[in-house]
């Protein structure tokens, strides 16, 4: 890792490879994972060197006020994530699906 101009090593980004390297029967250091759900921290999560970051379908009840997880939109989730990327993370971003939005059938 080389330095920035403040001195502050420089991560590379983390990939879907390199989650793949980094599992634990490897005997690599455990990954970390930290929820966020917007740019400001998303930011913070990513200072502070998490591996990924989770925006998770609990945005609903965590941030905008329903009383559990199932009433969240894949539009509130597409606006969540992008509010996260926008922050330009080097950890990989994971969304969560919301609840019944993929398996509605057996097809």
């Amino acid at each position: 890792m080389s330095a920035e101009g403040g001195g502050t090593p420089v991560r590379p980004a983390m990939t879907v490879p390199a989650v793949r390297e980094r599992k634990r029967r490897s005997g690599a250091e455990p990954l970390v994972m930290v929820t966020a759900y917007d740019e400001p921290g998303a930011r913070i999560v990513d200072r502070a060197g998490v591996d990924l970051l989770l925006v998770g379908d609990s945005v609903a009840n965590n941030v905008l006020g329903y009383r559990d997880t199932l009433q969240v939109t894949m539009d509130d989730m597409a606006r969540h994530v992008g509010a996260v990327a926008r922050a330009g993370p080097r950890c990989l971003d994971v969304g969560d699906l919301p609840w019944m939005s993929y398996h509605l059938s057996p097809e």
